[in-house]
């Protein structure tokens, strides 16, 4: 799929190269990575597995900045075995230090920008009127980046459970023509939305969690460095 932030399409040959240092970051903490893809591909070793699933053709205009993480409900949904989960970018995080067993089941853990709700890719981007509202009403909170969400099982499904709801609301209300529940290009607003409106006290974000962003900085306690 098109990639409207970073102009381009991904192939299968660029998956391999693209995920090599989150690969070799987790391997030292023997923490396996599922890449989820709409290519067909058949990848997998101890390490790394490529796993093909399809996209929501239902919906054939909504970027792939949405697509993901409708893959993402749909892939843990199914691996009930899968008790802990970190979903990160694949080309620019890194796993530090092995946070799986310093999770509590009632938190959810994000990475951040050094900004607010105001950030131009949530505060500019085409939204449903009931994100919008809810998003200026709280743009002091600080700007949640979707590069790292992590945590137990059941609150990471919860998340993504809201996420993929409101998603296929919106688009069903659009279908409808109804012009206040369009979706733009990106899922930055849909994401902090969903966390501050119905995780805001289990929420953790900060240097324990991520590196500062776009500090390229591998020091610190942080389990996860994102760019």
């Amino acid at each position: 799929m098109f990639d409207f932030q970073r102009g381009d399409r991904k192939s299968t040959a660029d998956l391999l190269p693209t995920a090599h240092d989150l690969v070799a970051s987790t391997q030292r903490f023997h923490v396996p990575v599922y890449l989820l893809t709409n290519n067909k591909v058949d990848y997998q070793t101890p390490a790394f597995t490529m796993v093909s699933m399809p996209i929501q053709k239902e919906f054939p205009q909504l970027s792939l900045y949405f697509q993901r993480w409708l893959m993402a409900y749909h892939f843990l949904l199914a691996h009930p075995e899968i008790k802990k989960a970190a979903f990160t970018d694949l080309g620019d995080v890194v796993m530090l230090h092995n946070p799986f067993a310093q999770f509590k089941q009632d938190e959810l853990y994000f990475s951040d920008e050094p900004s607010n709700l105001t950030l131009n890719i949530i505060s500019r981007d085409t939204t449903t009127a009931e994100i919008r509202s809810f998003l200026q009403a709280n743009y002091r909170q600080t700007a949640l980046n979707p590069g790292v969400i992590a945590g137990y099982r059941a609150i990471v499904l919860e998340f993504l459970g809201i996420v993929a709801n409101l998603i296929v609301t919106a688009k069903m209300a659009e279908k409808r023509d109804d012009s206040a529940s369009q979706l733009g290009a990106f899922e930055m607003a849909i994401i902090n939305y969903t966390a501050y409106r119905y995780f805001g006290s289990r929420l953790r974000h900060g240097r324990q969690v991520t590196t500062p962003f776009l500090y390229n900085r591998s020091d610190g306690p942080a389990w996860f460095k994102h760019k």
